[in-house]
């Protein structure tokens, strides 16, 4: 058997790689901000995180806090290939390099995740409406306080 894998490992490289599925969302408010990850594994299994972090000065901030644990979480799991599903365009699009991020706070956030990103074979970024962002939008809303 192991002659076999040493003969055939070049071959490996045409498994394919089953993303990790992570949709992020926050809620901001004057009482503190809640944060929320979706994330749904290869198999379909699905965990829903939430909670409260200190207060951020925008909704952004807080969005990028949401998606930077997200990729924490199924980096430390040991995902190859993650899927990052969120309403926020501004992030996606930073994250794709469609936009350049400007603003100086937000920059730290955009370097970790950018950072984080590094670490996974198969990047998939989707900008989805709020509409199907209903889930993470609820717990992050939940989380913070808001009811919105």
């Amino acid at each position: 058997m192991t002659d076999f894998i040493v003969e055939h490992h070049k071959e490996a490289d045409y498994v394919e790689v089953a993303p990790w599925t992570v949709f992020f969302d926050a809620s901001v408010c004057r009482h503190g901000c809640g944060i929320s990850r979706m994330i749904i594994l290869p198999r379909g299994a699905c965990f829903e995180l939430a909670y409260t972090i200190k207060p951020y000065q925008t909704n952004n901030q807080a969005k990028y806090e949401a998606l930077i644990k997200g990729l924490e979480l199924v980096k430390e799991i040991g995902a190859e290939a993650v899927e990052i599903m969120g309403d926020s365009q501004l992030i996606i699009k930073q994250l794709s390099r469609e936009y350049e991020c400007r603003d100086d706070i937000l920059k730290t956030y955009h370097e970790a995740a950018k950072g984080l990103l590094e670490d996974f074979k198969l990047i998939t970024l989707t900008h989805i409406p709020r509409e199907q962002n209903t889930e993470a939008n609820s717990l992050a809303q939940g989380a913070s306080g808001t009811d919105r």
